[in-house]
């Protein structure tokens, strides 16, 4: 069971996570890819690491994460992805220097010093390098990851679990759930999310958590299992940056709409690194 891949929605995610990953641009699309946060328990991420102001557009032909590399992931849903998150606030870490950014003890991973930069005053990912770096920091993880490059210039290159058929992307332990195989498919190598199939789906997958989950459309492509709700107050859980006042219910399902103060940040992460940003 991959549960390193599946794709998440509706809370926040854990401190690795949300340093590790980057924007909710990125996390949408790994999402897509099938690849995020348990949604379980952590079914939604917010991302303190832009990846708009700076991007792969900005790098040279020269740099891996250029745009023009040949291996782009093709999927439908990830032309959806192009300036998803650019609207919403979220909590990012501050930082002075890339080195500030890296969330990772793993010698030449993909979330070190050289994946970061430091845009005025917060971290900006730029993505992994090579196969090699993915492979290094997803070393606990089943499986293989690559590292590919998004058709959006606005997004880096991130990594995605490889495969050779979909039965290598299933990332459930319960049969009947919403990341079987017939919810993937493997395309160019690569494990791309199809979707969840409806409710019940999502029940199995997720009824553990005690919430109710619909299966509901994403504005990225794919259907996902998402925190169902009549109100906004249903949404909160409890925590500044993702209580009542950061949602709305919208056609029966949580929408976090961002943060509203650096404050929320540091209270939900603890942490005074931490400012509320596009």
């Amino acid at each position: 069971m991959h549960t390193a891949c599946r794709p998440s929605f509706g809370h926040p995610a854990s401190t690795h996570e949300r340093r590790g990953t980057g924007s909710v641009a990125l996390a949408a699309l790994v999402t897509a890819l099938g690849c995020g946060a348990d949604p379980a328990t952590e079914p939604y991420y917010s991302g303190p690491h832009r990846t708009t102001d700076v991007n792969v557009g900005d790098a040279d032909a020269s740099d891996p994460r250029a745009p023009g590399d040949a291996r782009r992931l093709d999927a439908d849903a990830d032309t959806n992805l192009c300036g998803l998150g650019t609207t919403l606030q979220t909590c990012v870490h501050t930082c002075s220097s890339a080195t500030d950014c890296t969330v990772e003890l793993i010698a030449n991973g993909a979330y070190g010093a050289d994946n970061y930069r430091c845009v005025n005053g917060t971290c900006a990912y730029l993505g992994c390098t090579s196969d090699a770096e993915c492979g290094a920091s997803t070393a606990s993880a089943p499986g293989t990851y690559r590292c590919l490059a998004s058709q959006c210039a606005s997004l880096p290159r991130y990594c995605v679990h490889a495969c050779a058929t979909a039965a290598d992307c299933v990332a459930e332990s319960a049969a009947g759930g919403a990341f079987g195989a017939d919810n993937y498919s493997c395309a160019a190598g690569v494990c791309t999310y199809l979707g969840c199939r409806g409710d019940t789906e999502c029940a199995v997958s997720l009824g553990a958590s005690g919430r109710a989950y619909r299966c509901a459309p994403t504005s990225y492509g794919p259907s996902a299992c998402q925190a169902a709700c009549s109100a906004a107050a249903d949404c909160s859980v409890g925590s500044a940056a993702w209580d009542t006042d950061n949602y709305r219910c919208a056609a029966g399902v949580c929408e976090w709409t961002g943060c509203n103060s650096t404050a929320e940040c540091a209270s939900s992460l603890a942490s005074s690194s931490y400012v509320c940003a596009r």
